[in-house]
C-alpha cells in the first residue's frame, strides 16, 4: 500500500506538470501525459526488465499470472479463491488451465492421509 500511495503521489506531480496535456483517463499506471499503456509497450518492458535483472528466463509478462496461480494452488488456498484472484468465473476455467497443480496435491494429499494412519496404528496402510 506505501508504493501505492507514493505512486498516486508521483502521479498527482505528473498531472499537475502536463496541465492540459494531461489525458485522465483513471489509469493507475499509464504514459507520460495519463494515457493509456498499451499492453505490447508493458510486455516489451518486462522484456527489458528481465534481461537486465540477468539469470531469467525470457518470459511474457503473462507468465507472472500463470505463476501466482499455480504458486497459490501449491500453497494449499483452495482452487475457488484463486479463480476469484484471477478474475475466472468458473473455476474450471482455472482448473483446466492449472491441472498439473492439482495432481501433485493430489499426491501429496494421500500421502498425508497415509502419514495420519501411520501415526495412529504405527503401521502403513500401502503395501511396501
Amino acid at each position: 500500500m506505501a508504493v501505492l500511495r507514493a505512486h498516486r503521489k508521483a502521479q498527482a506531480a505528473e498531472r499537475l506538470a502536463a496541465g492540459p496535456a494531461w489525458e485522465d483517463g483513471g489509469w493507475v499506471f499509464c504514459g507520460e501525459h495519463g494515457e493509456r499503456l498499451w499492453p505490447h509497450r508493458i510486455t516489451h518492458a518486462f522484456k527489458r526488465i528481465s534481461r537486465e535483472a540477468g539469470g531469467l528466463p525470457e518470459a511474457h509478462l503473462h507468465t507472472l499470472r500463470h505463476t501466482a496461480a499455480t504458486t497459490m494452488l501449491l500453497a494449499g488456498v483452495a482452487p475457488r479463491a484463486v479463480a476469484d484472484q484471477l478474475g475466472h468465473r468458473k473455476v474450471e476455467t482455472t482448473l483446466n488451465v492449472h491441472a498439473h497443480v492439482i495432481q501433485r496435491q493430489r499426491d501429496d494429499s494421500a500421502d498425508a492421509v497415509e502419514r495420519l494412519y501411520e501415526q495412529s496404528t504405527g503401521t502403513s496402510v500401502i503395501p511396501r
